[in-house]
């Protein structure tokens, strides 16, 4: 399963990101983004959001990554 981070830009700085889960490749999600008209979803937050494709200026989606905590670096770094 992969992780990934979809990023819609509305315009100005206008921004709502979203974490999703899928077994299809980025471009593949990229396209179902693509043929949503609108978009609701829940995030990791619990904030619901809801607009409309035909506001949104660019999509981004890249591999997300979980946060790194405090702690001891790896060797190497």
């Amino acid at each position: 399963m992969n992780k990934y981070t979809v990023n819609y830009y509305l315009g100005g700085e206008l921004q709502v990101t979203r974490v999703i889960e899928s077994d299809q490749t980025k471009a593949d999600v990229l396209e179902l983004a693509k043929a949503e008209s609108h978009v609701t979803f829940e995030d990791e937050k619990g904030v619901l959001h809801f607009f409309s494709m035909d506001d949104v200026k660019l999509v981004t989606i890249h591999d997300a990554r979980k946060s790194v905590g405090i702690g001891p670096r790896p060797a190497g770094f």
